[in-house]
């Protein structure tokens, strides 16, 4: 009885935790460096995480003097790229494009930001935030490397889930005792 108890709340803890971690995300990726009144690519990529939404919306917002000069399948509203995904058109790694140029005055670097949303949920466009201003070999040679900085949540939401099911499984096993 105990032993069918005990695999009872492990597969259900296994179940939630699956769901956990299924979830929509859209992910940027700037493409290259940008020199002032140059054109940088930028590509988004939709992971549906196993749900099935019936349309999402990606919404890019455009810095302040940038231009955007292409935005396959999008739209541009003032400021903003958008695009509505919908039917054969929305499904897990669905890649999305847009070029961008710099204004005259780009130096530096600029944020970028994006949303994304469904029916019953929404979120920021992860990946990416910034365009960076394009640099020679030889600065970039003198340049210490920055290795961007790791997001462990997901890693951190396992451990704790695996923390649950061993006292779980030491609390059955000790009143079996």
């Amino acid at each position: 009885m105990l032993n069918g108890k005990l695999a009872l709340t492990v597969a259900l803890l296994l179940a939630l935790s699956s769901v956990a971690f299924a979830q929509i995300s859209v992910e940027r990726n700037v493409v290259n460096d940008v020199k002032a009144g140059e054109e940088v690519s930028i590509e988004l990529v939709v992971r549906l995480g196993g749900e099935e939404p019936s349309s999402l919306i990606i919404t890019e917002e455009i810095p302040a003097g940038w231009t955007v000069s292409s935005f396959g399948g999008g739209q541009d509203f003032d400021g903003k790229v958008k695009w509505l995904l919908y039917g054969s058109s929305l499904k897990d790694g669905k890649k999305l494009a847009y070029t961008l140029e710099a204004p005259s005055g780009f130096s530096g670097e600029e944020f970028i930001a994006g949303t994304w949303k469904t029916l019953e949920e929404g979120g920021v466009v992860a990946g990416d935030m910034m365009i960076k201003e394009a640099v020679s070999e030889e600065a970039e040679e003198g340049a210490a490397s920055v290795q961007p900085q790791q997001d462990y949540a997901m890693y951190v939401i396992g451990g704790v889930l695996l923390v649950i099911v061993v006292v779980l499984a030491l609390t059955v096993f000790k009143r079996k005792k």
